[in-house]
């Protein structure tokens, strides 16, 4: 019985990062490894869903759980690039220096490019300095990776109620579903 309810949850897991949900892929990924501890194709899963959202410490954390998987610690280098980043940001954005953060953030950050978290983050400091499109790409690119990504969607929503539309209901709907509505 433990043994199927692993497998559906794994099962759940997987189809949700499949299809780019993947805070909700994590959700079951967690059930699944409560069940069965020792499930390195979970572990591994996991590990991958928060790395494609930029959590490189909970997925090496979820890779260093996996028997099976080979150690190859490439978000070490990025993870390090990230903290080194966000230790020149940090008083630029405490000064309201948000054009500058912005500028030496994606500098720093363009070889991790991709990463749910670091996209919505950049966002953020667009919205602070009143990149409202650049602002609505990176909230936008953030749930093309995750589309269970609640925080980008509420800014979304957050930059169209400023009276700053630069994207239309269609644009959201295409990003959530990938379907055109016809």
């Amino acid at each position: 019985m433990i043994e199927n309810l692993y497998q559906f949850y794994f099962n759940q897991g997987l189809g949700s990062a499949k299809n780019d949900y993947l805070t909700l892929a994590v959700e079951s990924l967690k059930k699944a490894v409560v069940l069965k501890a020792d499930a390195a194709e979970a572990w591994d899963l996991m590990g991958l869903c928060y790395y494609r959202m930029g959590r490189f410490g909970n997925s090496r954390f979820c890779w260093g759980q996996s028997a099976s998987f080979s150690r190859l610690w490439q978000n070490d280098i990025e993870e390090e690039k990230l903290h080194l980043c966000l230790q020149q940001i940090e008083p630029l954005l405490k000064k309201k220096r948000f054009k500058k953060a912005v500028r030496i953030f994606e500098k720093m950050t363009a070889s991790i490019e991709g990463k749910a978290h670091l996209l919505s983050f950049a966002g953020m400091i667009k919205l602070k300095s009143k990149d409202y499109k650049g602002a609505v790409s990176d909230f936008t690119q953030a749930l093309t990776i995750d589309r269970s990504n609640s925080k980008a969607a509420e800014y979304l929503i957050y930059i169209n109620k400023m009276n700053k539309p630069v994207w239309t209901i269609l644009d959201v709907f295409k990003t959530l579903t990938g379907k055109v509505k016809k």
